[in-house]
């Protein structure tokens, strides 16, 4: 019987990622824009996008305003609107992803 070649399959370091890193398909970029979040039930809510790329957005609220789990959000000056989900919340704050529109978020903010 032949002798069995044990051969140690490698992980590529360039595929590897520290715990915590940031996990985002696309680069997020600071921003300073006014959008509102429009709800299912037609109610217009004003929030500030603090950052944005292609595939999602990062968003303020006033105190006392809940943010929902979905909803549409509107940026009026970019002309640009997209179904959108909560990834994470911390009290004001909140991750979001664009789960509509995603061609024009990629030719917007790309």
């Amino acid at each position: 019987m032949p002798p069995v070649t044990v051969r140690r399959v490698g992980v590529d370091p360039r595929f590897v990622q520290a715990v915590g890193s940031n996990r985002r398909e696309f680069r997020r970029t600071p921003a300073n824009k006014s959008a509102l979040m429009r709800l299912a039930s037609g109610e217009r809510l004003p929030c500030r996008i603090v950052d944005i790329s292609a595939g999602g957005a990062g968003i303020e609220v006033a105190d006392g305003i809940a943010i929902p789990d979905q909803f549409k959000l509107l940026i009026p000056d970019d002309l640009f609107e997209a179904e959108c989900e909560v990834r994470h919340l911390s009290g004001t704050s909140a991750g979001l992803i664009f789960t509509s529109n995603r061609m024009e978020a990629l030719a917007a903010y790309g």
